[in-house]
Formats: C-alpha cells, sequence, structure tokens
C-alpha cells in the first residue's frame, strides 16, 4: 500500500487531487481518511508542572502597597483609604 500526503480544500464535497498524484492512482481502488487542519494542528495547552520553573522573577517587595494608589477614595461610596 502506497500512501501520499497533500493539503487541499473541499469544494461542496469535491477533493482535488493534485496533478503530481493524479497519474499514480488513476483508475486505483483508494481509500480517504479526511483531516481538519484546523484542529489537527492545534496542541494541548495544558502546561507542563513546572515548566517556567526559573523564567519568572517576583521582586521582595512585591506584596507591599503601592504608592500610586494611595489616593483619596473617601470621597466614594465603599471605599477606605490606607
Amino acid at each position: 500500500m502506497q500512501t501520499y500526503e497533500f493539503y487541499t480544500t473541499v469544494n461542496e464535497g469535491i477533493i482535488v487531487i493534485p496533478k503530481e498524484y493524479k497519474d499514480k492512482i488513476d483508475k486505483a481502488r483508494i481509500k480517504v481518511i479526511l483531516v481538519d487542519d484546523e484542529k489537527s494542528q492545534k496542541k494541548d495547552r495544558r502546561a507542563a508542572f513546572g515548566c517556567l520553573k526559573g523564567k519568572i522573577n517576583v521582586p521582595d517587595d512585591f506584596n507591599e502597597p503601592l504608592d500610586d494608589f494611595n489616593c483619596d477614595f473617601r470621597k466614594y461610596d465603599n471605599y477606605n483609604c490606607r
């Protein structure tokens, strides 16, 4: 059994076989397997545990309050300033 792989577009249920393969499979009984290329190219997006180790640095003062947000929110309801 010979296998040929190529990309094509299905138009109204018709699959166009590229010219370079037409002579090889003319009048032959063939088996057709359809694979939707968009779905086959998607990879499993689950990240492997620890894959970002050493790539992300968090500064020591990460949890400290930011001075930029010390404004007067008292004029708004339900807000409290420090």
